[in-house]
């Protein structure tokens, strides 16, 4: 015998259906979003983990770089204040090199003159001193005679030049000279008050020997100097 529904009944079981219904699909819906809440703050974790790593990476990449440049620039301002130090150091090496070796060659040079000039000053006083005993006057006389006689090559008609104090000493000596060197009977005598005692100078058509005692003494500076 078919069961008949009263409609209490019927509305009372279509409202459990969907009561359950509903539930089932609201706990679904629940737990797939609880799963797409984990997968998304998985991924979102992995994500900064990952821009983490990179921009570290990236950091210390540049970071690297930047240490590198800025070294390298250190290097090069380094590199260019030491050449310019260097420079600077051996400019003033050479200027100080320069500046002993000029001192050394001032000194030097005053040192040889100054030893020339007394050098000469003891020449002249020996000289004078010798000149005035008349046997070493005439050995002197005689050997600048002969040696400008010698200088001119046989000149004819000389003329000599001697203190009048010399003229008979220096008369005596031609003659001797003569005796070696036939042309000094040629030669004239001529006093001259400009001569110093010892002094003579011998004039000829081709020349003229200065033997006085300052140009010996001057010819002898300049071979010293």
């Amino acid at each position: 015998m078919a069961s008949v529904l009263k409609p209490n009944a019927q509305q009372a079981s279509s409202s459990s259906l969907c009561n359950f219904n509903t539930q089932d699909l609201r706990q679904e819906a629940n737990a797939l979003l609880a799963e797409a809440r984990l997968q998304a703050e998985e991924i979102l974790r992995v994500a900064e983990e990952e821009s983490k790593s990179v921009f570290e990476q990236t950091k210390q990449s540049a970071l690297d770089e930047a240490e590198s440049e800025i070294q390298a620039r250190i290097d090069c301002e380094a590199e260019k204040k030491s050449q310019l130090a260097s420079q600077s150091a051996l400019a003033s090496c050479q200027a100080a090199m320069q500046k002993i070796c000029d001192e050394t060659a001032a000194w030097a040079q005053q040192w040889q003159d100054e030893t020339i000039s007394i050098a000469l000053k003891i020449s002249r006083q020996l000289l004078q001193q010798e000149l005035q005993d008349e046997s070493s006057r005439r050995r002197v006389l005689q050997h600048w005679m002969r040696t400008a006689f010698e200088s001119l090559h046989s000149p004819t008609n000389p003329r000599i030049q001697v203190h009048p104090n010399d003229l008979l000493l220096a008369k005596q000596v031609l003659a001797h000279i003569a005796t070696h060197l036939p042309f000094a009977n040629q030669a004239e005598l001529v006093a001259d008050e400009s001569c110093e005692i010892g002094d003579c100078i011998v004039h000829s058509e081709l020349g003229e020997v200065d033997a006085r005692l300052e140009a010996q003494l001057q010819r002898l500076a300049e071979e010293l100097a």
